[in-house]
């Protein structure tokens, strides 16, 4: 963090999306009640689960033909 050369801090972009994101949900948290907290869970996770499916899919996929696909270049030469 410490830029020597300039005796400089460098702060880190995830440091301020991180506090960004802190300040977003103690927001969120003091102006739902308890359901519309519950619901947005839901949503959140719902949709942190659909998007690791599809990347783990993908992922699944990917590999698997690139496995075919060297075994395939194996036989060819």
């Amino acid at each position: 963090l410490n830029n020597e050369e300039n005796d400089n801090i460098k702060i880190s972009p995830i440091v301020y999306l991180s506090g960004l994101g802190y300040i977003i949900g103690q927001i969120c948290v003091g102006t739902l009640s308890q359901n519309g907290l519950a619901t947005v869970l839901i949503l959140v996770f719902s949709l942190l689960a659909v998007v690791s499916s599809i990347y783990g899919v993908y992922i699944f996929a990917y590999v698997d033909l690139k496995r075919k696909k060297t075994k395939l270049d194996s036989l060819n030469s």
